[in-house]
C-alpha cells in the first residue's frame, strides 16, 4: 500500500513538472487549466476564516487571494486595488430570485429588461422614460412644440406624449384641445367600483342650482358671442304712470267778435270768418279757475332688435398645451 501511495505521489509530482498541470480524478487536465478536479458526487471547499483573525491576510494580501468568511457567510476576495471584497452581496436561494442586504453601490448603468416592483421609497436625482401617469392622462405643457413630428408625436425627451389635436395615436385618440377650456366631467352622475357602493357627486354650484352635467369628451362654449333679444339687458316692455296734480288753475281761451260794416249788426262767432266784410276782435275769458286733475299714460313698447356686434366672452388667459400621455 506504502508503495502505491509513493507511486501515486512520484506519479503527480512528475506531471506537474512535466505539463505544470494538476489533475484530481482526471486524467487529462484541460490544457486552460492549471488544476481540474473532477467530483460526480462532492464538492470543493476552499479555507475558511473568521473574520477577525484576518489580520495576517489584511497585512500582506496578494491580489487573488480568496476564501470563506464563516462571519457573515459570504465569500471575500483581495485586490491591492480595494482590499478585501464581497463576491456575493446577492444570494438567492433559487435562480428565480435575488436578494441583497444593505445599500448596492452600482459604478456603471444597470440595465434591467423586465419590469422592477419596488415596495418603498424611490429617491431619485432626475428620471427618464414614460412616467408614473396612466396611460390616456392630460397635462398642461409650456415647453417647445420642435419636440413633436408633424403629427404631434412626442419625439426626444417628449417620446411617449403627444399634442390633444384630435389625432390617434396607436390604440389612444387624443381629445382636440387646441383653444379650449377644461371643465369637470360627470358631475351629479353615480359612479363607483364593482365592489363599491355607487356614489353621487355632492357638488352644486354657490347658489343653490345643480350644475350642469357634462359628459365625458363633451364640447360646448364660444369665444365670442352675440346676444339675442331674450338675453339683451332691455328687452321688450312699455311703462305706465300719472302725472303731477297741478291744483287750481286757469286756460286763456280766445273769443271772436265778428262786426259786419255793411248791415250795422254785430254777431258772435267762434271761429274766423274770411270775409272782408267781417272785423275780429278778440277778448280773453277765464274758466272755473278751482278746477285740478290728473293725466294716466302708458307707453309704447319699445322696439327690440339682436345686439350689433358679438362681444369678448373670455377670461384673462394663458396659452399652454395640452399632452396626453401615449405609452
Amino acid at each position: 500500500m506504502k508503495r502505491f501511495f509513493c507511486l501515486l505521489f512520484f506519479g503527480i509530482i512528475f506531471q506537474c513538472c512535466v505539463n505544470g498541470q494538476v489533475g484530481i480524478n482526471c486524467d487529462h487536465p484541460h490544457q486552460a487549466a492549471i488544476m481540474q478536479m473532477n467530483a460526480p458526487d462532492k464538492g470543493m471547499m476552499v479555507p475558511r476564516i473568521y473574520q477577525g483573525y484576518r489580520v495576517i491576510t489584511d497585512t500582506a494580501g496578494a491580489d487573488g487571494l480568496f476564501y470563506f468568511d464563516t462571519s457573515d457567510n459570504k465569500y471575500y476576495y483581495y485586490t491591492k486595488q480595494r482590499g478585501w471584497q464581497c463576491l456575493n452581496p446577492l444570494y438567492s436561494q433559487s435562480p428565480a430570485a435575488m436578494t441583497a442586504e444593505g445599500i448596492a453601490t452600482f459604478q456603471s448603468p444597470v440595465q434591467i429588461n423586465n419590469s422592477v416592483n419596488v415596495r418603498d421609497t424611490v429617491n431619485a436625482f432626475k428620471f427618464k422614460g414614460y412616467g408614473i401617469l396612466p396611460v390616456g392622462s392630460i397635462i398642461m405643457w409650456s415647453g417647445t412644440l420642435a419636440d413633436f413630428d408633424f403629427r404631434g408625436l412626442g419625439v426626444r425627451s417628449m417620446d411617449g406624449w403627444a399634442l390633444c389635436n384630435g389625432r390617434e395615436y396607436g390604440n389612444v385618440r387624443s381629445p382636440d384641445l387646441r383653444g379650449r377650456f377644461i371643465v369637470g366631467a360627470i358631475n351629479g352622475i353615480a359612479y363607483g367600483g364593482e365592489d363599491e357602493a355607487p356614489e353621487v357627486d355632492p357638488y352644486r354650484s354657490t347658489d343653490g342650482r345643480q350644475n350642469p352635467n357634462y359628459q365625458m369628451c363633451e364640447t360646448g362654449g364660444k369665444s365670442y358671442h352675440k346676444l339675442s333679444a331674450n338675453e339683451s339687458a332691455m328687452p321688450s316692455h312699455y311703462h305706465t304712470g300719472i302725472t303731477n296734480n297741478d291744483g287750481a288753475h286757469y286756460h286763456d281761451i280766445i273769443v271772436k267778435l265778428n262786426h259786419r260794416t255793411d248791415k250795422g249788426n254785430y254777431e258772435y262767432s267762434v271761429g274766423l270768418n274770411t270775409d272782408s266784410n267781417y272785423h275780429t276782435y278778440q277778448y280773453g275769458a277765464l274758466n272755473n279757475s278751482t278746477s285740478y286733475h290728473q293725466h294716466g299714460f302708458t307707453t309704447a313698447p319699445n322696439a327690440v332688435s339682436i345686439a350689433a356686434s358679438a362681444h369678448e366672452n373670455r377670461p384673462p388667459y394663458f396659452a399652454v398645451a395640452y399632452l396626453i400621455r401615449v405609452k
